[in-house]
């Protein structure tokens, strides 16, 4: 299927960069801003309703599958109603996340919309090598955040 898929310019996968925004400041990341960074740039964040947009012309061409990353996704304040469309039309929808907002309720919230996997990048094996990457020692909340998803 993806051979042919292919073969006729169908992009079965998208992968959306929501926001630049994280709550992390990794030394090897090239995407991430902190808000004050954001703003002192004058950005402004696409909208929900322009996310969906693009997302329904991905659609329109066959997408199946999309990814929602940033900086850190689920910064991104129409973050749920990216999700509610993609739930609308159908599309399997993974998330890719720092782990840090996977909050008991969030992932509630992504159960119940039926998000298809939650990708956690840890960044470390221990509170001290977390923090050297990261900027912040979380590690703890990050394993916690794992172990919640889990569950």
């Amino acid at each position: 299927m993806e051979y042919k898929a292919r073969m006729k310019a169908v992009p079965m996968r998208g992968s959306f960069e929501l926001t630049p925004l994280c709550n992390l400041n990794c030394k090897m990341c090239y995407i991430h801003l902190n808000r004050e960074q954001f703003d002192q740039q004058g950005s402004c964040l696409l909208t929900g309703k322009q996310w969906c947009s693009i997302i329904k012309q991905a659609i329109d061409m066959g997408m199946l599958e999309a990814t929602l990353t940033g900086g850190e996704a689920l910064l991104h304040p129409d973050f749920d109603e990216i999700l509610l469309f993609l739930e609308k039309h159908n599309i399997n929808v993974n998330l890719k996340s720092n782990g840090l907002l996977l909050t008991q309720e969030r992932i509630a919230f992504l159960k119940a919309h039926h998000l298809s996997s939650i990708q956690i990048s840890v960044y470390g094996s221990d509170e001290e090598s977390y923090e050297r990457v990261t900027g912040i020692r979380a590690f703890e909340m990050v394993i916690e955040a794992i172990t919640r998803v889990r569950e």
